[in-house]
């Protein structure tokens, strides 16, 4: 991705830690930071420094901890970048490419090479609106697979997936969240704003605050969580070959206090919240896509196994726990309503569920 600083200070919101080649980059898919100073914005990244957790190294490069302001796929035209502007519009009139979409591709088929009696893939056979149609191949077929609906043995074992949520919280009047979308009036202006000068809310992703956390942000990492980890670890490991050296691998990470054991980011809303989110970065529950039917057009089953293992959820209930501090810190704490509602409302309290004996 190709990525062009705005005319903010870069330092101001955390962003002058990412390396040349994210910001110099020739990639036809682009990407913007912020071209206007925006107080939510800087009081997130302020707020970690706060908690004495700053960024001093690129976020991208996985050894950074706190908050930083990341690009967004935002062209420098103001308009969205993404696969289809960089890569098809360019060649979408190519006498010689043609892009059939809503097809399932049945099968490649292969003859018998005459000379090495190798097998050749000579073309695809596949299934649009009902017709089965085959395709010769000229020079040769490249196989591209997305994650799903190429399930083997072991080849759908050991999913993972990042599951996340947060909390809302209510800010001052006055402080500029997504309201442009719920009051019309704003909504116009902004809209005419746009077309006219390519400036405001419409220009302009919709997030761009992260944060990357250890899990001792909340609570120092003592020795019973320790001993929890290891039980969790011995009692509840999968019987995925390597399941276990991953899970050694969190462990190191969970334990450290350089280490981020989830990403945080922020949201906004149109009725005036903002929300604080946590994203666990390597959980511990693994799931598994299953082939069900010899039919291909009969999708597999997919189940993420979110929170199976009993680790993720202490680990996962810390971070969020971690959200009652962020919020209570200032400068962001000065933009939260006194007194304002919260959803869900109360705050979040638990304790170790693995057993320690």
């Amino acid at each position: 991705m190709r990525c062009k600083p705005g005319v903010v200070i870069p330092a101001c919101l955390a962003s002058h830690n990412l390396s040349p080649p994210i910001t110099t980059s020739s990639d036809p898919v682009q990407g913007s930071f912020p071209d206007m100073k925006d107080p939510i914005q800087k009081a997130w990244v302020d707020t970690f420094r706060t908690l004495q957790l700053k960024s001093n190294q690129d976020p991208t490069f996985g050894e950074s901890i706190g908050a930083y302001t990341s690009p967004c796929s935002i062209a420098a035209s103001k308009e969205r970048s993404y696969s289809g502007v960089a890569y098809y519009s360019p060649a979408k009139d190519r006498p010689n490419l043609h892009l059939i979409t809503a097809a399932h591709v049945e099968k490649i088929v292969f003859t018998e090479d005459s000379t090495h009696g190798d097998a050749v893939a000579s073309g695809v056979q596949f299934l649009h609106h009902g017709i089965s149609t085959f395709v010769k191949a000229r020079k040769e077929v490249l196989l591209s697979s997305g994650v799903f609906g190429y399930e083997n043995h072991y080849v759908g074992e050991n999913l993972q997936d990042h599951v996340f949520c947060g909390s809302s919280f209510e800010v001052n009047d006055g402080v500029k969240t997504m309201v442009v979308v719920r009051d019309p009036a704003i909504r116009d202006a902004g809209l005419k704003q746009y077309k006219e000068s390519r400036m405001g809310p419409f220009a302009h992703g919709p997030s761009y605050s992260f944060a990357h956390v250890p899990l001792n942000a909340h609570e120092p990492v003592q020795p019973p969580t320790t001993e929890v980890l290891k039980r969790g670890i011995t009692e509840f490991f999968d019987d995925f070959p390597s399941a276990k050296l991953q899970y050694r691998f969190i462990q190191r990470m969970t334990e450290s206090p350089v280490e981020a054991t989830t990403t945080h980011f922020l949201a906004r809303h149109p009725a005036n919240y903002i929300s604080t989110l946590a994203m666990l970065s390597h959980p511990f529950s693994r799931g598994h896509v299953q082939i069900k039917s010899v039919n291909l057009q009969e999708p597999p089953t997919i189940d993420f196994k979110y929170m199976s293992h009993p680790l993720d959820g202490e680990i996962y209930g810390r971070h969020m726990m971690f959200h009652d501090d962020l919020v209570r810190t200032e400068p962001l704490a000065s933009l939260l309503k006194p007194n304002g509602k919260r959803l869900p409302p109360g705050k979040i309290q638990l304790r170790w569920k693995v057993p320690l004996s």
